[in-house]
């Protein structure tokens, strides 16, 4: 049995709960890029993959490089002890990614059909099934301001401080 002591740079390291978001998209853009390369004919059914259909193999080292550069900028601002304008573009690949995936998302919604062709489907059923990859697109963002707080001068976390004279504890 390992002791809190023992495990506590770990917890340091995760920084639990801050960074679920950007954990969950750099395994996101990991499994994605592994199936786009070892599956490439039948990940183009995939609504959040379907923009990348055109060239497969290539999209998936693009989400696989955006993966390896979003945990290089996590363990970046781990061995630094804050974030730092690497960390923040270290990221912003990874947030592109989040981006086409939930705008494909959309068009699907839209157009009440899946990748496959597969419709007419109720767009409220796509929208429930694909919401997931939006709010990671839309909560990713939140995260990176939250992380780089400190080279961002007009923030919400530095407006907080200003006019509270608090600071925003981490675990938020």
């Amino acid at each position: 049995m390992l002791k809190l002591r023992q495990t506590s740079w770990l917890l340091k390291f995760l920084r639990l709960p801050n960074r679920p978001i950007i954990w969950a998209a750099t395994l996101l853009h990991f499994i994605a890029g592994l199936s786009l390369i070892l599956a490439a004919d039948r990940t183009s059914r995939v609504v959040a993959m379907a923009p990348f259909s055109g060239q497969p193999e290539a999209w998936g080292a693009a989400m696989l490089t955006s993966s390896y550069l979003a945990l290089s900028a996590l363990f970046h601002e781990y061995r630094v002890g804050q974030a730092t304008a690497v960390t923040f573009f270290g990221l912003l690949p990874q947030q592109a990614f989040l981006f086409v995936s939930a705008a494909s998302a959309m068009y699907f919604v839209i157009q009440s059909h899946y990748a496959t062709s597969t419709g007419p489907v109720d767009p409220l059923f796509i929208f429930v099934d694909q919401l997931p990859i939006m709010l990671l697109a839309l909560l990713h963002p939140l995260g990176l301001l939250r992380m780089h707080a400190s080279i961002f001068p007009v923030s919400a976390a530095n407006h907080f401080q200003a006019e509270s004279g608090k600071g925003v504890p981490d675990n938020v």
